[in-house]
Protein backbone atom coordinates (compact mmCIF):
# COMPACT_ATOMS: atom_id res chain seq x y z
CA UNK A 1 0.00 0.00 0.00
CA UNK A 2 3.03 2.19 0.64
CA UNK A 3 3.71 1.72 -3.51
CA UNK A 4 3.08 4.45 -5.71
CA UNK A 5 2.19 4.07 -9.41
CA UNK A 6 1.80 6.16 -12.20
CA UNK A 7 -1.92 5.51 -14.41
CA UNK A 8 0.82 2.81 -16.71
CA UNK A 9 2.25 1.13 -13.91
CA UNK A 10 -0.61 0.80 -12.36
CA UNK A 11 -2.20 -1.73 -15.63
CA UNK A 12 1.50 -3.10 -16.27
CA UNK A 13 3.03 -3.69 -12.93
CA UNK A 14 2.18 -6.33 -9.84
CA UNK A 15 0.41 -4.94 -7.20
CA UNK A 16 -1.29 -5.53 -3.65
CA UNK A 17 -4.50 -7.77 -4.74
CA UNK A 18 -5.57 -8.86 -0.98
CA UNK A 19 -5.35 -11.46 1.74
CA UNK A 20 -5.65 -14.96 0.64
CA UNK A 21 -8.86 -15.94 2.67
CA UNK A 22 -7.14 -19.44 4.15
CA UNK A 23 -3.37 -18.39 4.65
CA UNK A 24 -4.07 -14.37 5.73
CA UNK A 25 -0.97 -13.84 3.06
CA UNK A 26 -0.51 -11.18 0.80
CA UNK A 27 -1.64 -11.80 -2.90
CA UNK A 28 -0.16 -9.88 -5.52
CA UNK A 29 -0.95 -9.72 -9.60
CA UNK A 30 -1.40 -7.67 -12.84
CA UNK A 31 -4.63 -5.83 -12.97
CA UNK A 32 -5.70 -6.38 -16.07
CA UNK A 33 -8.49 -3.87 -16.33
CA UNK A 34 -10.19 -0.97 -14.73
CA UNK A 35 -13.45 -0.73 -14.82
CA UNK A 36 -15.60 2.22 -13.79
CA UNK A 37 -18.83 0.22 -12.28
CA UNK A 38 -22.45 1.21 -13.49
CA UNK A 39 -23.18 2.52 -9.44
CA UNK A 40 -20.88 5.43 -10.39
CA UNK A 41 -21.73 8.69 -11.52
CA UNK A 42 -20.29 10.04 -14.73
CA UNK A 43 -17.40 11.67 -16.10
CA UNK A 44 -17.54 14.96 -14.52
CA UNK A 45 -14.39 16.65 -14.22
CA UNK A 46 -14.42 17.73 -17.95
CA UNK A 47 -18.27 18.12 -17.64
CA UNK A 48 -18.89 21.87 -19.98
CA UNK A 49 -19.40 24.47 -17.77
CA UNK A 50 -20.11 27.21 -20.53
CA UNK A 51 -18.91 28.59 -24.32
CA UNK A 52 -16.79 31.30 -24.92
CA UNK A 53 -17.33 34.09 -27.83
CA UNK A 54 -16.24 31.62 -30.26
CA UNK A 55 -18.38 28.46 -29.41
CA UNK A 56 -15.99 26.54 -27.94
CA UNK A 57 -16.28 24.87 -24.52
CA UNK A 58 -14.83 25.73 -20.93
CA UNK A 59 -14.76 22.82 -18.36
CA UNK A 60 -15.97 23.13 -15.08
CA UNK A 61 -13.20 24.81 -12.56
CA UNK A 62 -12.96 21.43 -10.70
CA UNK A 63 -11.57 19.57 -14.01
CA UNK A 64 -9.62 22.90 -15.49
CA UNK A 65 -7.71 23.45 -11.65
CA UNK A 66 -6.48 19.32 -11.44
CA UNK A 67 -5.45 19.67 -15.57
CA UNK A 68 -3.83 22.97 -15.00
CA UNK A 69 -1.64 21.87 -11.93
CA UNK A 70 -0.41 17.98 -14.12
CA UNK A 71 0.69 20.75 -17.08
CA UNK A 72 2.62 22.66 -14.66
CA UNK A 73 4.34 19.65 -13.18
CA UNK A 74 4.82 18.53 -17.00
CA UNK A 75 6.84 21.88 -17.85
CA UNK A 76 8.68 21.38 -14.64
CA UNK A 77 9.38 17.20 -15.31
CA UNK A 78 8.25 17.38 -11.62
CA UNK A 79 6.44 14.43 -9.11
CA UNK A 80 3.02 14.82 -8.30
CA UNK A 81 1.19 12.77 -6.19
CA UNK A 82 -2.52 12.39 -6.83
CA UNK A 83 -3.00 10.77 -3.03
CA UNK A 84 -5.51 7.79 -2.69
CA UNK A 85 -7.30 5.83 -4.95
CA UNK A 86 -9.82 3.74 -3.19
CA UNK A 87 -11.53 0.60 -5.13
CA UNK A 88 -11.95 -3.09 -4.52
CA UNK A 89 -10.50 -5.87 -6.99
CA UNK A 90 -12.66 -8.65 -8.68
CA UNK A 91 -10.83 -11.97 -8.78
CA UNK A 92 -13.05 -13.84 -11.78
CA UNK A 93 -11.96 -17.19 -13.25
CA UNK A 94 -11.34 -17.78 -17.20
CA UNK A 95 -12.58 -21.22 -17.59
CA UNK A 96 -10.40 -21.95 -21.15
CA UNK A 97 -7.34 -20.53 -19.38
CA UNK A 98 -8.07 -22.19 -15.79
CA UNK A 99 -6.65 -19.09 -14.44
CA UNK A 100 -7.70 -16.10 -12.75
CA UNK A 101 -7.64 -12.35 -13.83
CA UNK A 102 -8.13 -9.40 -11.43
CA UNK A 103 -10.37 -6.47 -12.86
CA UNK A 104 -10.21 -3.36 -10.40
CA UNK A 105 -13.57 -1.37 -9.81
CA UNK A 106 -12.80 2.35 -8.04
CA UNK A 107 -14.96 3.59 -5.98
CA UNK A 108 -13.04 6.56 -5.44
CA UNK A 109 -10.93 8.12 -7.86
CA UNK A 110 -12.64 7.50 -10.55
CA UNK A 111 -12.30 11.15 -11.92
CA UNK A 112 -9.12 11.83 -12.16
CA UNK A 113 -8.26 7.76 -13.38
CA UNK A 114 -10.54 9.27 -16.15
CA UNK A 115 -8.13 12.00 -16.67
CA UNK A 116 -4.91 10.52 -16.61
CA UNK A 117 -6.72 7.87 -19.11
CA UNK A 118 -7.42 11.07 -21.80
CA UNK A 119 -3.91 12.52 -20.94
CA UNK A 120 -2.06 9.58 -21.83
CA UNK A 121 -4.20 9.09 -24.86
CA UNK A 122 -3.61 12.60 -25.69
CA UNK A 123 0.20 12.41 -25.60
CA UNK A 124 0.43 9.02 -26.78
CA UNK A 125 -1.04 10.08 -30.44
CA UNK A 126 0.18 13.78 -30.65
CA UNK A 127 3.62 12.24 -29.65
CA UNK A 128 3.88 9.32 -31.32
CA UNK A 129 4.38 8.38 -34.75
CA UNK A 130 1.22 5.86 -36.58
CA UNK A 131 3.97 3.46 -37.35
CA UNK A 132 5.52 3.93 -34.01
CA UNK A 133 4.97 0.26 -32.11
CA UNK A 134 4.94 2.34 -29.03
CA UNK A 135 1.93 3.84 -30.15
CA UNK A 136 0.55 0.73 -30.36
CA UNK A 137 1.51 -0.59 -27.10
CA UNK A 138 0.15 2.06 -25.22
CA UNK A 139 -3.44 2.03 -27.01
CA UNK A 140 -3.35 -1.57 -25.72
CA UNK A 141 -2.69 -0.70 -22.30
CA UNK A 142 -5.71 2.39 -22.39
CA UNK A 143 -7.90 -0.28 -23.95
CA UNK A 144 -7.63 -2.07 -20.63
CA UNK A 145 -9.76 1.23 -19.30
CA UNK A 146 -13.49 1.22 -19.70
CA UNK A 147 -16.92 2.52 -18.16
CA UNK A 148 -20.10 -0.05 -17.73
CA UNK A 149 -22.30 2.94 -16.95
CA UNK A 150 -23.67 2.92 -20.34
CA UNK A 151 -22.80 0.87 -22.82
CA UNK A 152 -22.17 3.68 -25.23
CA UNK A 153 -19.23 5.19 -22.61
CA UNK A 154 -17.65 1.31 -23.16
CA UNK A 155 -17.73 1.28 -26.98
CA UNK A 156 -16.46 4.89 -27.21
CA UNK A 157 -13.54 4.20 -25.04
CA UNK A 158 -12.84 0.67 -27.00
CA UNK A 159 -13.42 3.06 -30.38
CA UNK A 160 -10.28 5.64 -29.14
CA UNK A 161 -8.64 3.04 -28.39
CA UNK A 162 -8.60 1.46 -31.74
CA UNK A 163 -5.50 1.98 -33.57
CA UNK A 164 -7.09 1.44 -36.91
CA UNK A 165 -10.02 3.65 -35.86
CA UNK A 166 -7.80 6.88 -34.51
CA UNK A 167 -5.34 6.56 -37.33
CA UNK A 168 -6.57 9.80 -38.92
CA UNK A 169 -6.23 11.66 -35.78
CA UNK A 170 -3.73 14.10 -35.86
CA UNK A 171 -4.36 17.49 -33.72
CA UNK A 172 -3.10 19.74 -36.71
CA UNK A 173 -6.59 20.01 -38.93
CA UNK A 174 -8.58 20.94 -35.76
CA UNK A 175 -9.75 20.44 -32.63
CA UNK A 176 -9.80 16.25 -30.96
CA UNK A 177 -13.14 16.74 -30.37
CA UNK A 178 -14.17 17.53 -33.98
CA UNK A 179 -11.42 14.85 -35.49
CA UNK A 180 -13.51 12.50 -33.41
CA UNK A 181 -16.90 13.44 -34.18
CA UNK A 182 -15.83 13.05 -37.93
CA UNK A 183 -14.54 9.46 -37.62
CA UNK A 184 -16.91 6.93 -39.64
CA UNK A 185 -17.63 4.85 -36.24
CA UNK A 186 -18.61 8.13 -34.38
CA UNK A 187 -22.84 8.24 -33.90
CA UNK A 188 -24.51 10.77 -33.06
CA UNK A 189 -25.84 9.45 -29.65
CA UNK A 190 -22.69 9.73 -28.42
CA UNK A 191 -22.69 12.99 -27.99
CA UNK A 192 -26.05 12.42 -25.65
CA UNK A 193 -23.93 11.01 -23.64
CA UNK A 194 -22.60 12.86 -20.57
CA UNK A 195 -19.45 10.77 -20.04
CA UNK A 196 -18.21 11.12 -23.93
CA UNK A 197 -19.67 14.63 -24.14
CA UNK A 198 -17.01 15.47 -20.67
CA UNK A 199 -14.29 13.49 -22.63
CA UNK A 200 -14.57 15.74 -25.63
CA UNK A 201 -14.64 18.83 -24.03
CA UNK A 202 -11.22 17.44 -21.49
CA UNK A 203 -9.34 16.37 -24.55
CA UNK A 204 -10.06 19.86 -25.82
CA UNK A 205 -8.73 21.46 -23.28
CA UNK A 206 -5.79 19.04 -22.97
CA UNK A 207 -5.16 20.31 -26.53
CA UNK A 208 -5.67 23.77 -26.01
CA UNK A 209 -3.15 23.27 -23.07
CA UNK A 210 -0.71 21.68 -24.85
CA UNK A 211 -0.55 23.93 -27.91
CA UNK A 212 0.07 27.01 -25.62
CA UNK A 213 2.13 25.68 -22.75
CA UNK A 214 4.61 23.27 -24.42
CA UNK A 215 8.22 23.88 -24.83
CA UNK A 216 9.27 23.38 -28.70
CA UNK A 217 11.15 20.48 -28.50
CA UNK A 218 9.78 18.94 -25.14
CA UNK A 219 7.94 15.40 -24.90
CA UNK A 220 5.49 15.20 -23.05
CA UNK A 221 4.42 11.58 -22.65
CA UNK A 222 7.31 10.21 -20.52
CA UNK A 223 6.76 12.59 -18.49
CA UNK A 224 3.33 11.17 -17.63
CA UNK A 225 5.18 8.65 -15.42
CA UNK A 226 5.51 11.24 -12.57
CA UNK A 227 1.89 11.70 -12.09
CA UNK A 228 1.41 9.00 -8.87
CA UNK A 229 -1.13 7.84 -6.75
CA UNK A 230 -1.42 5.18 -3.77
CA UNK A 231 -4.07 2.09 -4.41
CA UNK A 232 -5.63 1.24 -1.47
CA UNK A 233 -7.60 -1.76 -2.30
CA UNK A 234 -10.70 -2.66 0.03
CA UNK A 235 -11.12 -6.19 -0.35
CA UNK A 236 -10.41 -6.74 3.28
CA UNK A 237 -12.89 -4.85 4.60
CA UNK A 238 -15.91 -6.57 2.81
Amino acid sequence: MNQKYSFKEFLTKETYIGLDPDSEEDITGTICRIEIPMIQRDYAQGRIKEYNKEKQAIINDTGSRFIRAIFNALKTNSEMELEFIYGSVDVRPIPKKKTEEYVYVPLDGQQRLTSLYLLYWYMGLRELDCDNDEREVLLNILSKFTYLTRSSSRIFCECICDGEKVKGINFTDSSPSKQIENCPWFYKEYKKDPTVKSMLAMLDHIHSLYNAEKAEGTVYLPRLENLKFYVFPLNKYK
